[in-house]
Formats: structure tokens, sequence, C-alpha cells
């Protein structure tokens, strides 16, 4: 059976809420943490809200894959058969020993069939 895939490791990102108010602020900030050079990617609260039901998609699909792999998994493992009295002698020795105190003799169920259906038995 196939491993299972190694799990994601994501590097951290970090999102900066940018508005008129602290645009100044955020820029003086923004620009000692990480230099002179900037640039900006904007999106707006509508596109935020349907990347966020994306990746909530994105989730959906792999807990469901991850389902398909497990039943495939389970499906494909061998099957194993309850233990035979041959593989478990104490079992097996006594089974034989009540056996031989409770089976029927031959004749004895001969007879008891004659007298029941008063006929031949072969």
């Amino acid at each position: 059976m196939q491993l299972q895939p190694k799990p994601l490791q994501f590097n951290s990102i970090y999102w900066h809420v940018v508005t008129e108010e602290n645009f100044n602020d955020f820029m003086e900030k923004f620009k000692k943490e990480n230099g002179e050079a900037w640039v900006f990617y904007a999106i707006s609260v509508r596109s935020y809200e349907s990347m966020a039901f994306n990746m909530a998609e994105l989730k959906r699909y792999i807990e469901q894959q991850k389902q398909v792999i497990v039943y495939y998994e389970e499906a494909v493992k061998p099957q194993i058969p309850p233990p035979s009295v041959e593989e478990e002698p104490e079992k097996s020795k006594f089974l034989k020993k009540l056996y031989e105190v409770i089976k029927p003799k031959k004749e004895e169920v001969k007879e008891t069939i004659k007298e029941d259906t008063d006929g031949e038995v072969q």
C-alpha cells in the first residue's frame, strides 16, 4: 500500500489592512520594516469573500478525496478469515471430546428412524 503524502507546511503570510485613515502610518511603518521599495496588491471586499469561499470549497474537496482514499485502502486490505478450529488447538480438543460424548451411534439412529417412519433405512 502506498504511504500517505507528507503533510503540507505553509509559510506565514502577513496581511495588512490599509484604509484611507491608516495609510500614512502604515506606509511609514512598512518602509521602516521592509525598505523604501513597495508594491500593493489590492483586492475588493467582494473578491476577498470569493477567495474565502474558494478556500472553503478547496478544503471540502480535499476532505472528500481523503475519504475516497480511505475507502479504497480499506477495500484492498487483506480480509482476515475467522480462526478455524484447527488453528485453536485447545478449542479443537474440547470439541472432539464433546463430540465423542454426544455423537449418535449409527445403529441407534437407524432404529429411531425406523420407529418414527415405519420404513426401511439404508
